[in-house]
């Protein structure tokens, strides 16, 4: 049951690590770019003190982030035309109510409540 939970995460880790589904998989600059961010997060985590041991995935995060950059990765072009500030679209969707959706919710909340109720009345 364990084992292929090990090898999804290991061919996704492997995939993200090589440069993801771009055409420039396995590239030296997706390589490298893997290499720097792994070796961020080890050294973060051998170095660091006490709690701060648990953001070593987060300072990698950074690390890799700003290199990607630098290496021109990142596409910021969308954040920069589309303006910093934005106000949310407020229901962008049309509301829909669906009867079986609802009958199956409304059953699903009675069992659970029966339930409930059998298990912290007393006897």
């Amino acid at each position: 049951m364990l084992r292929p939970l090990v090898f999804h995460f290991f061919s996704v880790g492997t995939r993200s690590f090589g440069g993801g589904y771009s055409e420039s998989f396995g590239s030296a600059k997706n390589l490298l770019l893997g290499i720097i961010t792994l070796a961020a997060c080890l050294l973060f985590n051998i170095f660091a003190k006490s709690y701060w041991k648990q953001l070593s995935v987060l300072f990698g995060l950074i690390v890799g982030y700003i290199l990607a950059i630098f290496m021109g990765k990142v596409d910021l072009s969308v954040i920069f035309n589309g303006g910093l500030i934005a106000l949310p679209h407020l229901l962008p969707f049309k509301i829909k109510f669906d009867l079986g959706a609802i009958i199956a919710v409304v059953v699903i909340f009675l069992v659970s409540a029966a339930e409930t109720i059998g298990d912290t009345q007393p006897l």
